[in-house]
């Protein structure tokens, strides 16, 4: 089963003059914690564990500390475009677990409100959320009671079609709202002579049969310039797309060893591993690209035909290339 597993952690301290929030719910208590937001802890750490599930950074990369416009901001409005940036990567919460560390005040009476807050930020079910408190036994900074942590882990699965886009809470309608750029990592990135993207790959070290396309789909899509080849490659087959801006149509079906074989007579004799499988997809793209090792590389008539040899020549290839995308943007 396609999945992806994110957990976070996040302390801040506690001082008076400060209110207390956790789940975006006002605690009573004679301390609050200190923060440039609203500093609740608990909602920091699912942040950081949806980011951290699809490796896009923490919450500090997306708003951080420095920046005056989320000076005591509610932490439910940063939760709102978190979630949003995940589902607009095709991904959606399965569940989330939690857990709250203080010595004081007392946490169970307020669990259910903080989690039917979350939920209802989340689009959830509150029985998709566990929220635990616990003490830390007097030992450590919490133990001492000069701050409070939380811990949360969260799987994401791939969001369903049947799975309705995130609409904005109506308690939150009139919020800060802000442009979220992350990260894209593609496996391997194509460009041309004049570094313009060319293509995006894919690959996967498994032979899964129905090529997965999602996580290509939604790399194109946060691009805001138009890749005209997307790529697909697992240890049996070669998949070249076309991406018009709106759709990837299928435009070409290779045998992997067809392609690569010729840079390396041990493929297919053993396990193959996606580290291997990505520098034998190079080899074969910088060949197509400078002649290096062949003078007609393999597949070479398939990727004229298509157009895309012709991009390809005199250009490079990267590994994990990272690229900026404005992943959500919001008016």
């Amino acid at each position: 089963m396609n999945i992806r597993i994110g957990n976070g952690y996040d302390i801040h301290r506690l001082v008076e003059g400060r209110p207390l929030i956790l789940g975006g719910v006002n605690i009573p208590h004679e301390l609050g914690l200190l923060g440039h937001s609203d500093a609740d802890v608990l909602t920091h750490a699912i942040m950081d564990a949806m980011l951290g599930a699809l490796s896009l950074g923490d919450i500090g990369h997306y708003f951080p500390p420095t920046d005056p416009q989320w000076a005591g901001a509610d932490s439910l409005v940063l939760l709102e475009q978190v979630h949003r940036l995940i589902w607009e990567k095709g991904w959606q919460i399965g569940n989330i677990d939690s857990v709250v560390v203080a010595e004081r005040p007392k946490l169970k009476p307020h669990i259910e409100k903080m989690r039917d807050r979350l939920a209802d930020v989340l689009k959830l079910k509150p029985d998709q959320i566990g929220i635990k408190a616990t003490t830390n036994e007097k030992l450590g900074p919490v133990g001492r009671e000069e701050g409070i942590a939380s811990h949360a882990v969260v799987l994401l699965v791939p969001a369903s079609k049947a799975a309705s886009q995130p609409v904005e809470n109506p308690q939150l309608a009139n919020a800060q709202t802000v442009e979220i750029k992350a990260a894209i990592v593609p496996d391997i990135a194509a460009l041309d002579k004049d570094d313009r993207l060319v293509m995006l790959v894919k690959v996967q070290e498994k032979a899964v049969g129905q090529t997965d396309i999602s996580d290509v789909i939604c790399w194109l899509k946060a691009l805001s310039i138009v890749v005209p080849f997307a790529m697909t490659v697992d240890p049996e087959d070669i998949q070249i797309f076309q991406w018009d801006g709106d759709a990837l149509s299928p435009v070409c079906s290779l045998k992997t060893a067809d392609a690569i074989g010729h840079y390396s007579p041990e493929f297919g004799s053993g396990r193959v591993v996606w580290h291997y499988l990505c520098r034998m997809v190079e080899a074969w793209l910088d060949d197509l690209a400078y002649h290096w090792k062949s003078e007609v590389p393999p597949a070479s008539e398939q990727i004229a035909g298509i157009g895309l040899l012709q991009r390809l020549q005199g250009g490079t290839t990267q590994a994990q290339m990272e690229l900026r995308g404005d992943i959500v943007r919001r008016d």
